[in-house]
């Protein structure tokens, strides 16, 4: 009776150590996953482009363009998400308007400046 006893101390003992040992490795795994998830989410944000918002934008230096036109080419892009792509389609627009108004070789330079909500276009002519 005895013998018997020991052996099912020993069963019980052992069979509470795996299943502690199984509830540690399922919560190991889950672990696992959820960093894994948040690598994932990490990843995924920083190959997003960033973008800004963009509330207004102001065009400094434009002499030779009418400032109608130039309020023309930017509105589509006022109160949106821009990302750097955005903004140089922007001076890639400015820099055509010249052309099709018969300056070729205008601007000689286009800088921009993100202040705020503001996105601030410097033309020299």
């Amino acid at each position: 009776m005895q013998k018997l006893a020991v052996i099912l101390i020993v069963f019980l003992t052992l069979g509470s150590f795996s299943s502690a040992k199984a509830q540690t490795s399922a919560s190991q795994l889950q672990r696992a996953q959820d960093l894994s998830e948040e690598e994932r989410a990490i990843r995924i944000k920083i190959a997003e482009p960033q973008k800004k918002y963009i509330k207004s934008i102001k065009v400094e230096g434009a002499t030779l363009l009418d400032q109608d036109k130039i309020q023309k080419l930017t509105a589509p892009f006022l109160r949106h998400w821009l990302t750097q792509e955005d903004i140089n389609i922007i001076l890639n627009t400015i820099k055509q308007a010249y052309k099709q108004e018969g300056y070729p070789n205008q601007p000689t330079e286009l800088h921009y400046q993100l202040k705020g909500k503001v996105l601030w276009i410097k033309i020299k002519e």
